[in-house]
This record gives structure tokens, sequence and C-alpha cells, in this order.
């Protein structure tokens, strides 16, 4: 999002809740890859993984993440990057 110019502090919240539902949906098929042959204990875990996936795939859009939303984001400037940019990597 900084690279393409459509980060500004304004999304934060819903950077912060993509964020966590990846990080469910990750925790989820890893538990659910653990407990594959025990469907009692398999069962929660995809319940979860879908749950957060099709929030993960709501919230997209929003932050112009998908191919069709990309055009639509607004462009920030530069200025209101800069705090934002100590989060990239080099």
């Amino acid at each position: 999002m900084l690279a393409r110019g459509i980060y500004d502090s304004g999304c934060s919240d819903l950077v912060e809740l993509y964020c966590i539902e990846r990080a469910r949906f990750l925790e989820a098929t890893r538990q659910a890859a653990r407990h594959g042959d025990d469907v009692a204990k398999l069962k929660p875990w995809l319940r979860i993984a879908n749950a957060a996936c099709d929030r993960m795939l709501r919230l997209a859009p929003k932050l112009g993440l998908t191919p069709a939303s990309r055009h639509k984001a607004a462009r920030v400037r530069a200025t209101v990057l800069a705090p934002a940019m100590k989060f990239l990597k080099p």
C-alpha cells in the first residue's frame, strides 16, 4: 500500500483488522494441518480459517488490495506516508 501510495493513517484500523484476520487464518490452517486425521479437532480450525478468510476477502477491496479495487484507491501525498515508512523492510 505504501509503494502504491494508497496508505494513510485513516485506514490504519482496517489494515490492523486485515492483519489480525490473516494471522488467524494462518494459525488455523497450521492447526488444521496438524490435526488432519482427527475430524473432531479439525472442524473447529477449519471453521476459524474459513471465517477469517471471508473477513479478509471483505476487507481487501476497502484497502485497494484486489485488482478491481486498485484503480479506485486514492493516491496519498508522500508527506502522509513518511511516518509509515519505518515499517517497510529495506
